[in-house]
């Protein structure tokens, strides 16, 4: 019998061992406790914060000091224990006073009693407010927290003014659609109180684009989590979660090229009769003069000087109609290529060529052996869009030539002229490249009677000669434009130009006329005394 009792004595002590009960209490506040056995002891974690008596064989006192936590063990007989959890708070009408004073500054946000705690609820809107009321509540261990911090006015200006520093619209609505529906360069931002989620949106043309707008983003990671790691201080309450939707465009491009050769007498023919006269002429005629002249260098006839030369220019019309321009002033030397497509910002880019190889035996090789040699014209365009209507474009061209084969040293002498431009090419609208210098100089010999022709004075009378030294530059002309990009049509980029580019000279139009002039004696007024030279 004895064990029986013994044994039943047992389990409800390992019963009362396992259960704790919690006690909430306030500063100053007294509770008693009532245990099913004996008190032979008991043991707080905590005497600071509570204050135990017994009062009878299995009751106990309890009055609350200050706030804090204490665990509490009771022990009886057999082994018997039961332990306490005992929460003191402060005086929550006190408390709640003490800490309304405290956020006077802060009437977007209020504090109540709720139960057996104080609850704080509001929206805060600025950083610096929210990081004070972090501050003050941690003085407050019987305040709990259910404000939230929401992106203000402040802090949406802020963001709104990066964005446009950095070349960027900003607006606050969120767009709608596929994103190449969406406004080029524009940012709209959008905050969902729901889900606490920043939206951010925007169709930018470069990569470049793309990273600044991440920039500007990074800027505001005390409050937007767009990576924890590179947070600083991540506060899950303060952050907001960022949804960000930015994206590339990259439209098909129509790249057409065309080549002509233009010198300083075919300027002198823009704006004949014949070309005001018809109808294809749409352009400014003294436009066009300027923007040809530009490309050509010449020598000012009043002050003898050299005028700066410019690498592009721009006509303001498609190719096509650029070369009927330009034909019906008399510039008819214009060889239409083609076209090619490119994807804006592709790492293959665009290319174009024209010419051949030749096979030449290698030295020291059997004569089997033959290395292939190429020569021609090439064009090698990459680049992407830079906004709604300008292409950046990394534009190269190479030409070479192989000359007389020497038998002596068994090779062909090659000869190549390469030019590398970054250029800002609007879209349908033509842009011409100043490339390759030929040089022109021609001499027609005097006409006459034999001897009357070379006799001073009478020359000017009886014989007829002409001179002329003049540059001429390989122009080549770019046209871009988007074509539609859901169309399944994907041609070959590489296009064959059929095209024969003659070797350039390396000495301008002055060089030329001092060197014939030296050549040939006296010109001008003086010239008649070349007739005593043998």
């Amino acid at each position: 019998m004895k064990r029986l009792i013994a044994a039943v004595m047992a389990a409800m002590a390992a019963m009362f061992a396992i259960a704790d009960e919690e006690i909430t209490m306030v500063e100053q506040e007294i509770t008693s406790i009532t245990v099913p056995f004996g008190i032979r002891g008991y043991t707080p974690s905590n005497k600071d914060v509570v204050r135990i008596e017994m009062t009878s064989e299995n009751s106990l006192r309890i009055t609350a000091l200050k706030s804090g936590r204490c665990d509490l063990e009771v022990r009886g007989d057999m082994d018997m224990t039961q332990k306490f959890q005992i929460s003191v708070g402060g005086d929550l009408p006190r408390t709640l006073a003490t800490l309304r004073r405290e956020l006077e500054r802060m009437p977007e946000v209020h504090a109540d009693i709720v139960g057996n705690s104080i609850r704080i609820d509001g929206e805060v809107k600025s950083i610096k407010k929210w990081n004070y009321l972090t501050k003050v509540i941690k003085s407050y261990p019987s305040v709990r927290n259910f404000a939230e911090f929401t992106p203000g006015d402040e802090i949406l200006i802020r963001m709104k003014e990066s964005l446009q520093q950095s070349g960027f619209e900003v607006v606050f609505n969120q767009f709608t659609g596929e994103p190449k529906t969406w406004k080029a360069n524009c940012v709209a931002l959008a905050y969902s109180k729901v889900n606490r989620t920043m939206t951010v949106q925007a169709k930018v043309y470069t990569p470049e684009q793309q990273e600044k707008i991440m920039e500007c983003l990074k800027q505001e990671k005390r409050w937007l989590a767009i990576d924890k790691a590179d947070s600083e201080s991540f506060d899950d309450e303060l952050q907001v979660k960022a949804n960000i939707q930015v994206t590339v465009d990259k439209p098909v491009i129509r790249l057409s090229v065309a080549y002509m050769a233009i010198s300083e007498d075919d300027i002198k023919k823009i704006g004949n009769q014949n070309a005001i006269a018809n109808p294809d002429s749409v352009l400014s005629l003294n436009g066009a003069f300027d923007t040809l002249q530009s490309l050509i260098p010449h020598t000012d006839s009043t002050r003898s000087t050299r005028h700066g030369v410019r690498n592009t220019a721009t006509l303001g019309a498609t190719l096509g109609l650029t070369a009927r321009f330009l034909a019906a002033n008399g510039i008819s030397r214009i060889s239409d290529t083609g076209y090619t497509l490119v994807e804006s910002w592709s790492p293959d880019g665009a290319k174009f060529k024209s010419g051949g190889t030749v096979f030449v035996k290698i030295a020291g090789a059997d004569a089997a052996d033959l290395k292939e040699i190429p020569y021609g014209f090439i064009i090698n365009a990459k680049g992407g869009m830079t906004n709604e209507d300008t292409m950046a474009l990394d534009f190269d061209f190479e030409q070479s030539s192989i000359g007389d084969y020497d038998p002596v040293s068994q090779s062909f002498a090659r000869t190549e002229n390469t030019s590398k431009q970054k250029l800002s090419c609007p879209l349908g609208r033509t842009t011409l490249v100043s490339g390759f210098k030929d040089m022109v100089d021609k001499n027609t010999p005097p006409s006459g009677l034999p001897i009357l022709r070379s006799t001073p004075i009478l020359n000017w009378f009886v014989s007829d000669s002409g001179k002329e030294v003049n540059d001429r530059r390989l122009v080549v002309m770019i046209c871009p434009e988007i074509v539609d990009n859901t169309q399944d049509e994907k041609p070959d980029v590489d296009k064959e130009i059929n095209i024969r580019v003659q070797d350039q000279a390396s000495k301008d139009t002055d060089q030329v006329v001092k060197e014939r002039e030296e050549k040939e004696g006296f010109s001008g007024f003086w010239s008649w005394l070349n007739w005593f030279r043998f």
